[in-house]
This record gives C-alpha cells, structure tokens and sequence, in this order.
C-alpha cells in the first residue's frame, strides 16, 4: 500500500507519522507539504482563505506530476494500491491529483482509493468553483 498524504492548512504532519509508525502494515508514505502556499495566516479572514483555495489546483497538478515521474521511472507499478488521503484542502489537492493523472499524463490506471475528510467545514469560502480557473 502507498499512502499519499495532504494535509489541510493548519495541520501537523508529526501526529501522523507517529499514528503511522504503530501500523503493522509495510507502506511507503509520502507527504505533500504546501504550507507556504496554503497560508495559514488566512484563518481569520474568509478573502485571505479563497487564495489558499486558489492554491489547490497547482498543488494537485504538481502532485500528479510527482506519482506520474514514479510511474514513468517504475517506481511506482500500480495505482490500485494507492492511497490519497487529504483533509479539509487537501481534500480537493486529493481529487485534482487523481484528475490530473489522467488529463495531464494519459495514466490510464485509477487512484486506489481517495479519502477526504472535510475538517475545516465551517471555514469553506462560499464560492469555491468561482476561484478556480
């Protein structure tokens, strides 16, 4: 199993890796850090927010061209194993990533299993689809 992690904008990744290390299950994990681009800075103010929305889509595409450069290279063999997990943000980096695979990359295999866990909920800005281009 391959674990692909993206947290939300306020998120920590040691919790995780420390719940990761008591799994009985060998998994290579990798961890999308956008922090700078996600702007935690935004929290209080809903405008401020809508830029780290906008910061999604090339998150997500990056992280396509990430898994796509370990396919390529057969590092990575088949995506049936893979497992993108995203919270809150991430969630939409998630999809936009497994979208990507196929747009930009032509993979023809689908994402194993993407899981997006909507944490921040009350901060979503109104019009999400309005930010993207």
């Amino acid at each position: 199993m391959e674990r692909l992690r993206i947290f939300d904008f306020l998120n920590s990744v040691t919790a995780y890796f420390e719940k990761a290390e008591t799994m009985k299950s060998p998994m290579n994990i990798i961890c999308v850090d956008w922090g700078t681009l996600a702007n935690p800075s935004a929290l209080p103010n809903p405008l401020l927010y809508g830029e780290s929305v906008k910061s999604t889509m090339m998150v997500g595409e990056k992280t396509a061209d990430l898994l796509a450069s370990l396919f390529n290279k057969e590092i990575l063999r088949d995506f049936s194993g893979v497992h993108i997990i995203g919270s809150s943000l991430g969630s939409h980096i998630a999809g936009v990533t497994g979208h990507m695979l196929k747009k930009n990359w032509g993979i023809p295999s689908k994402i194993g299993r993407i899981t997006g866990n909507p944490i921040a909920n009350h901060l979503e800005y109104p019009n999400v689809s309005d930010l993207r281009s």
